[in-house]
């Protein structure tokens, strides 16, 4: 009788392996607890990038283009041009109903602290040590001067607003 390879097969001696390295890691801590030795060695944790087609596609339903935006770059860990992260905003389910999404894209970002342009592509500002920014914030309408606010600002003596 001759035993054909199936599916459960496969699944088995992966389980099996991975059984075998837990129980190998459960050994080696075993044997730190026992020197008193706390720290741990450093296994290097493989990082995957995920590419732009294992992407899926309900990633960035119901997200705003900033929160978007920030997922897909985190997830590709590397800057895009603005063509390329519209075209995978929209593959991941981002809804939109502009017709020019690449503009609306462009100036929201542009606008936006946590991105900087770097060589005409969007990055993550945190992937600069936060010195893309330069950006001026605006003011709000309680802020400078207000012709048709005819109520004068009350202020501590350190110069903050009384709430």
């Amino acid at each position: 009788m001759t035993q054909e390879s199936t599916p459960y097969d496969a699944v088995i001696a992966d389980l099996e392996s991975k059984r075998d390295q837990i129980n190998a890691t459960i050994e080696m801590l075993k044997a730190l607890r026992g020197t008193g030795n706390l720290a741990l060695p450093s296994a290097p944790v493989p990082q995957r990038v995920m590419s732009e087609t294992e992407i899926p596609r309900d990633a960035f339903f119901g997200m705003t283009i900033p929160d978007a935006a920030r997922k897909y770059l985190t997830i590709v860990k590397a800057t895009k041009p603005n063509p390329e992260l519209c075209d995978a905003l929209i593959k991941g389910g981002f809804k939109t109903q502009s017709n020019n999404f690449s503009e609306v894209v462009r100036s929201t970002l542009g606008r936006h602290p946590d991105f900087v342009k770097v060589s005409g592509q969007w990055g993550l500002t945190e992937w600069y040590g936060n010195r893309g920014g330069n950006r001026r914030t605006r003011r709000g309408p309680t802020e400078g001067a207000d012709a048709t606010n005819s109520e004068p600002s009350e202020e501590t003596s350190d110069g903050s607003p009384t709430a």
